[in-house]
């Protein structure tokens, strides 16, 4: 009996440790030439948070309009460009 009792102690502790997750926080994401984030830049950015771009007036984004900060410190994709209309007059 002593013997299942021991095993059900390394099977709690086991389940316990699973659970145990260390969170890293994300650095302040790039802003692209020509553009701004969606919302007041934060000083730290932690998982789940999401950053929001837009471009200034007369420029168009090209890339992902919003990021989010993964579990290991890292962005889920890269900060998009604002690219400018070109108007060539002859």
């Amino acid at each position: 009996m002593l013997f299942v009792i021991y095993i059900l102690a390394i099977s709690v502790t086991v389940r316990y440790l699973h659970f145990l997750v260390i969170v890293q926080s994300c650095v302040t994401p790039s802003k692209p030439m020509h553009g701004k984030f969606k919302s007041e830049p934060r000083s730290k950015y932690y998982f789940e948070n999401i950053v929001g771009y837009q471009c200034d007036s007369g420029h168009s984004l090209r890339g992902h309009e919003r990021t989010k900060c993964l579990i290991h410190g890292n962005w889920s994709h890269a900060a998009p460009t604002c690219t400018g209309t070109l108007i060539v007059i002859v």
